[in-house]
């Protein structure tokens, strides 16, 4: 009986591969899936408490999420990770792609400081990395993460008595947004003499984890000759770090605003090799106009097409400002004549889209200044408006920030590549 039927199998066998040319057919389990892709245009997964637009499937122990267009297929089964490729072997230590390509099955991880409303924490979401912890003193930022990631470990205290001991060997980059007033020009540039510097805090906690790589965002005002001898102290601190500085523009990465921002990234010496800063993308990044259109009709507003086409230009660079001084408004007056060129009222926020008859320059809302920031629509903020426009203005643009870390993951894959090959 059971030669009967090894020969009827290899009957089978046989006549598929005359048909298709194929040696035998494919088994279920490796046929390609749908792309899962990481990208920030593809993020449209917000879980607000009854929110039906959230779509997430799990491959293996990850995560991802999908867009919208994919959600219809969660029902549908998917394939294991390690049958998203077609042939790997493995030197048993570390599976390889036939290709001679290092397939990591694990996450890299990341603890990150002063998380604010998750700018940064996106970008590196999308970037494929998984975070261990956020730390963040402001309450409504809080909220904010914890509504958005309700799985995110959001740790609400104050950068400079945290105790990073437990992620002491456990995280691969240490990430952080740290104030900017200290080497900002609207903060009179006090840099170490200024009670918000959190440098000091920050380093000491690198010194704790000792990860292998570190991504810190700054204002450009960081790079002035003022600050030389101080970045020198920065530098020196990290004792077995390449360490460099770059300015990168938010438009450069198809965000909609200047917003020129610098990054301060260290890596463990050994792996600095193949680290590389994000190129610019190859793209024409949407005017004001083109991004905000669609939320300035959302109330019917008749004058919308003719707006358009007046804010032709990318936004000037929004600033969130600091619980010092009043309320939400888009920044010192040189930067309120810049958004007037674009047909925006710069005096304030708006709580809602203009209506049908609106007369005059629309202000934004805290869902249109999200937008400009490069945050998906979906992502909400907690706290009152001012608050709420605060955590948007001083975010780090996601998009920017993923490429960063897109640069920073490639360069310790890289590593690790060699080490094996090795």
């Amino acid at each position: 009986m059971r030669r009967r039927w090894m020969a009827a199998q290899r009957r089978r066998r046989r006549a598929f591969a005359k048909m298709t040319g194929s040696r035998r057919p494919r088994p279920r389990e490796c046929e390609p899936g749908p792309s899962f892709c990481l990208c920030r245009a593809a993020a449209a997964q917000i879980k607000s408490p009854n929110d039906n637009l959230s779509a997430a499937d799990r491959v293996g122990n990850r995560e991802i999420h999908l867009s919208k267009d994919n959600a219809e297929r969660k029902s549908q089964s998917r394939p294991a990770f390690h049958s998203q490729i077609s042939t790997f072997v493995s030197d048993g230590k570390y599976p390889i792609l036939a290709s001679g390509t290092p397939m990591n099955r694990k996450k890299m991880t990341v603890l990150e400081l002063c998380a604010g409303a998750g700018g940064q924490a996106l970008g590196f979401e999308d970037a494929g990395f998984e975070h261990l912890g956020l730390v963040e003193l402001d309450h409504h930022a809080c909220q904010t993460l914890r509504f958005n990631r309700p799985a995110w470990n959001v740790i609400e205290t104050d950068l400079n008595y945290f105790d990073a001991s437990p992620f002491a060997g456990k995280v691969d980059v240490v990430a952080a947004g740290l104030p900017c007033p200290p080497f900002s020009k609207a903060g009179k540039q006090l840099g170490e003499r200024d009670e918000r510097n959190l440098f000091p805090a920050a380093l000491s906690i690198i010194k704790t984890v000792r990860p292998r790589a570190v991504v810190i965002e700054n204002v450009r005002g960081i790079l002035d000759a003022v600050f030389e001898d101080y970045r020198t102290f920065i530098e020196g601190q990290l004792e077995g770090y390449w360490t460099g500085w770059k300015l990168l523009n938010a438009s450069d990465y198809g965000v909609p605003q200047l917003r020129p921002r610098v990054n301060f990234v260290a890596i463990l010496k050994g792996f600095e090799h193949s680290f590389d800063w994000p190129t610019p993308k190859p793209l024409n990044t949407p005017t004001v106009g083109e991004s905000l259109y669609s939320l300035m009709t959302a109330n019917g507003w008749k004058g919308a097409e003719a707006w358009r086409k007046l804010a032709c230009e990318i936004a000037p660079t929004l600033v969130g400002g600091s619980k010092k001084h009043g309320g939400p408004d888009l920044g010192p007056t040189r930067a309120k004549r810049a958004w007037a060129t674009l047909g925006v009222d710069g005096m304030g926020i708006a709580n809602e889209a203009p209506g049908p008859d609106f007369l005059g320059m629309p202000k934004l809302t805290v869902r249109m200044a999200a937008r400009i920031q490069g945050f998906p629509d979906d992502w909400q903020f907690a706290g009152g408006k001012t608050a709420a426009y605060r955590q948007v203005g001083n975010a780090f643009p996601p998009p920017v920030a993923a490429a960063v870390a897109c640069s920073v993951k490639k360069c310790l894959e890289a590593k690790v590549k060699l080490k094996v090959a090795g």
